[in-house]
């Protein structure tokens, strides 16, 4: 289930910007600075905008939450943290029980990462 996947997308984005302590606000600036040589303020804000819609409707496309979560965990300020991304995305290409089972594992990897143990 897509919706399924861009959740889990959208929740382990926001779990990482909390980690490297940006906003979605942030991410979206750091997005356009990247990609465009210009400080143009509006296009910054259409920017931050664009990206805090993103991590809020389950309608937004999996490839753009992806490039995202690339973005964020290839960044200087992620890669200082020592931090892994442990998050299993539905392919739908196994069965839906092997499936919910990767999830949980790396819901469990997640818990003990952040718990320290």
């Amino acid at each position: 289930m897509e919706t399924n996947a861009t959740t889990d997308l959208q929740k382990e984005i926001k779990r990482l910007l909390s980690i490297i302590g940006w906003s979605q606000k942030r991410l979206g600036a750091e997005i356009y600075l990247a990609k465009y040589d210009d400080d143009n303020e509006l296009d910054i804000r259409k920017t931050e905008e664009s990206v805090k819609r993103s991590l809020s409707r389950n309608s937004t496309k999996l490839e753009v939450l992806e490039h995202y979560l690339k973005f964020i965990t290839s960044h200087q300020d992620y890669l200082k943290t020592n931090y892994s991304t442990p998050l299993y995305i539905s392919t739908n290409i196994l069965p839906y029980e092997i499936e919910e089972e990767m999830k949980k594992i790396s819901t469990s990897i997640n818990k003990k990462l952040s718990q320290g143990t």
